[in-house]
């Protein structure tokens, strides 16, 4: 897994500091992707405030996400957001980062990535990081589509597939990759087919 430069929510905390109160977190949601978020407490943002300021006693805050990462598009964005959460926690806390990966380990499975922001093989349920360098920096394309495929949804499909049906069809690694892994794969294609057939015409592009 790693991390795109370029791309990116933009996370705002206002913090009110009232010790005497719940950690809780209040929300507005911004930007071109804003319909695709929820903005209530199951946002992974409004979760990661309540899980990590209750444990510094940081009290309520208002939290604005500027949504410029499609929701449901398996770009990691609600990811990415409760990680920069839990940084701003660590920072007003006065504590590292790393304190608080057990916190991330519970908030989903992409978020201990996120909180370290190296690239890395992920392993178990994705709280296991085994950092990468790449020798060859290489240029990708994102090809977003107008549906979402919600990632609960695709894991619970993966889950009620037959075993010959969860292994991805594999494809020649690039050169510059090679060295790390002979050949990749999606394992979680026929999962998201399954949730959102029409992403097959946009494959097949």
């Amino acid at each position: 897994t790693i991390a795109v430069d370029g791309l990116g929510d933009e996370v705002v905390i206002r913090s009110e500091h009232d010790t005497h109160r719940e950690a809780a977190a209040r929300l507005e949601i911004t930007g071109p992707y804003a319909a695709g978020a929820p903005s209530d407490g199951t946002n992974l943002a409004a979760r990661a405030w309540s899980a990590a300021g209750a444990r510094y006693q940081l009290g309520d805050a208002s939290i604005t996400l500027t949504k410029n990462i499609p929701s449901g598009a398996g770009l990691g964005g609600g990811s990415a957001d409760a990680a920069a959460v839990l940084r701003v926690v660590a920072g007003m806390a006065g504590v590292e980062c790393q304190e608080l990966s057990e916190v991330a380990a519970t908030l989903g499975s992409d978020v201990p990535f996120c909180l370290d922001q190296h690239a890395a093989w992920m392993r178990g349920r994705g709280e296991i990081l085994e950092p990468v360098t790449f020798a060859v920096a290489a240029p990708f394309v994102i090809l977003t589509v107008p549906v979402i495929c919600p990632t609960a949804s695709v894991y619970q499909a993966w889950d009620a597939l037959e075993p010959g049906l969860r292994r991805g069809e594999e494809i020649a690694a690039p050169e510059w990759i090679a060295p790390h892994l002979p050949a990749l794969r999606n394992d979680l294609t026929n999962a998201a087919l399954n949730v959102v057939p029409e992403l097959k015409v946009w494959i097949e592009i």
